[in-house]
């Protein structure tokens, strides 16, 4: 590894493969460290048996309170500061080499998404930029800007090929709407809406990371047919998914399927736990673009709102008593009126403001998306 690194040749998937062998090798040689074995697995000293499967057959089927003896010692100051130094050199070797692998945006391109905060971006003019390519561009840039890439160990290439074939499903059926110049509008009306309003700050790294990458895929290979013609013409996606948010469905399970169809799974550097926040959060947000779920997601919210506002009211009507010595206690300390919602729901219906949000735009943006 050292050798490809001082030839500048190694790629970022060799390099943390290796790093994954080294911290399996490092947590052997600390558990050797730090247990002592009592078992009879534990006495085990055939030649034949090496001392790492030795310690996993003591590890795994001995009696666990008499295995593991945690050492009084603790670890030294230049340890400490060892492993703080060698985490900060492999930090930045990987940044190093992401950095070297990242797409090329032409200049056009670049001077147009300096304007990526204004809210009437001109999408139009940006796509020209683009060669017909506007979303892999907005995509590959917001996702580095939010970090996820990094993040998350996706290598830039992968995430490149990716986009591509994304690309290429929103033309697939000549939709001149639901394509992919609407999918990268609302992925940076999405990224106006979470970064100008402060919610960004509100949100966890996977959430706002699901939240990007449903605004890219939410219309994907789009058949530019509604969901009741699916179901009154019988169609095989209205079979396939019973009748009910048939495209919604589709654009998940499409987008997912062409990641393992194509060899481009950004996602393999995730642990499980994130993998099934991700996967649950997108299928949620792109269920609920189906305009079906619009005034049932519009009470919802007003719901939680006025329920919010009942309970500063009360608050502040107890407070209003306690002053007046009405009372003699001490109010409870009043939680945040964010606390109160559900941030999946928020999310949902944030992911639906942006995918119908070009009315509130000027008007010749509006224009055009109307007239398509």
């Amino acid at each position: 590894m050292i050798a490809s690194l001082r030839e500048d040749s190694l790629q970022p998937e060799v390099l943390l493969s290796n790093l994954e062998y080294i911290g399996e090798v490092l947590g052997v040689l600390a558990a050797r460290a730090e247990t002592s074995v009592d078992e009879d697995l534990s006495s085990l000293r055939n030649e034949s048996v090496p001392e790492e499967v030795r310690l996993w057959l003591a590890a795994t089927f001995a009696k666990q309170e008499k295995v593991v003896k945690r050492s009084e010692e603790r670890p030294t100051l230049r340890s400490v500061a060892n492993a703080i130094r060698t985490g900060i050199f492999i930090e930045k070797i990987y940044r190093r080499m992401s950095k070297s692998q990242m797409m090329a945006i032409p200049d056009a391109v670049e001077q147009r998404l300096q304007h990526v905060n204004d809210w009437n971006f001109d999408l139009f003019q940006f796509s020209k930029s683009c060669h017909g390519s506007p979303l892999k561009y907005m995509g590959y840039h917001l996702l580095n800007q939010y970090g996820c890439c990094h993040k998350y160990k996706i290598p830039p290439s992968l995430l490149e090929t990716l986009l591509g074939h994304l690309e290429v499903g929103y033309h697939r059926n000549g939709n001149p709407y639901h394509n992919n110049l609407h999918a990268t509008d609302v992925l940076q009306t999405t990224h106006w809406l979470i970064s100008q309003t402060g919610v960004k700050d509100w949100l966890t790294d996977i959430e706002i990371f699901a939240l990007l990458f449903s605004a890219i895929i939410h219309d994907y290979d789009h058949s530019g047919t509604t969901n009741n013609f699916h179901i009154q013409s019988n169609s095989s996606l209205a079979f396939m998914y019973n009748d009910r948010s048939v495209l919604e469905n589709h654009h998940v399970a499409a987008f997912f399927r062409t990641m393992q169809d194509n060899d481009c799974f950004i996602l393999g550097n995730m642990s499980m736990a994130e993998f099934r926040e991700f996967r649950s959060l997108m299928i949620e947000m792109v269920l609920h673009t189906d305009m079906s779920m619009h005034f049932s997601q519009l009470k919802h919210m007003k719901n939680l709102v006025q329920t919010a506002a009942d309970g500063g009211s009360r608050a502040l009507s107890q407070w209003r008593k306690i002053k007046h010595g009405m009372l003699i206690a001490t109010p409870a300390p009043r939680r945040r009126q964010a606390e109160h919602f559900d941030k999946t729901r928020v999310l949902c219906l944030l992911l639906h403001s942006c995918d119908i949000s070009h009315p509130a735009k000027q008007w010749d943006l509006h224009y055009q998306w109307t007239a398509r």
